[in-house]
């Protein structure tokens, strides 16, 4: 970006900035050790199931107009990412205030929530910053993580509950990739104002690195992430 600044005349190109913001949902591609097929303890973890983890992103961006049809864009976000997978535990049901009654389930949330730099390339269907318009765009974001942990929650009482009778424990996530890259595409529907942003990612390298233990599958697994969030322009 500070290339692109030095060699652009600021006659030809129009700069802006702002804050976005919204959710994030991210899965494993693979299952992982405890609950690999291969794993040793997969047998004590029969029955539960890969899902979404939805988490928080937002952080900060540029963007530098080069013409009424491109754009290079820039950011800066924190995005919570990862991977869960529940269990129905038919031993208890959630009681609400009013009464109503609702499955309860076991947890293992994988933490892995990153700092990222997003660049990408937009063209835009909007005839400048005053118009409002579909953008497409496609790019790369260098990302390091900043919390690697894995979330058990769980019930150990049985018959009716409130969701704060639910139990935690919590341990360092290992063989995280201390670097990894998230190819990225994404559309954003907007004015000069504010604009939607619906995000695809993927990892281009494994989330783990290697390690003398466990199973393989935890060493080909990437992590695809869908995001939703809001743009405001300063």
């Amino acid at each position: 970006m500070a290339i692109f600044i030095s060699i652009v005349p600021a006659t030809e190109a129009q700069f802006r900035t702002g804050v976005k913001g919204g959710l994030v949902f991210s899965r494993f591609s693979e299952d992982i050790d405890p609950f690999a097929k291969n794993s040793k303890y997969s047998e004590d973890y029969i029955g539960f199931q890969k899902v979404f983890r939805s988490g928080a992103t937002g952080g900060f961006f540029a963007e530098f107009m080069i013409n009424n049809a491109t754009r290079i864009g820039g950011e800066l976000l924190f995005a919570a990412r990862g991977s869960k997978y529940r269990y129905h535990n038919s031993k208890v049901y959630l009681l609400d205030e009013d009464g109503n009654k609702s499955k309860a389930y076991d947890t293992y949330t994988y933490q892995t929530d990153y700092l990222e730099l997003p660049v990408y390339l937009q063209l835009d269907t909007r005839a400048g910053f005053n118009t409002v318009g579909i953008s497409v765009y496609g790019g790369v974001a260098p990302a390091v993580p900043v919390n690697r942990k894995r979330v058990y929650r769980y019930y150990d009482i049985e018959g009716f509950a409130a969701k704060g009778d639910q139990k935690k424990m919590k341990r360092e996530l290992e063989n995280v990739r201390a670097f990894n890259l998230f190819p990225l595409v994404g559309i954003k529907l907007g004015s000069d104002r504010a604009f939607l942003d619906l995000r695809y990612s993927t990892t281009f390298r494994p989330v783990f690195g290697n390690s003398p233990t466990g199973p393989d599958t935890d060493f080909n697994t990437r992590m695809s992430s869908l995001s939703a969030t809001v743009g405001i322009y300063f």
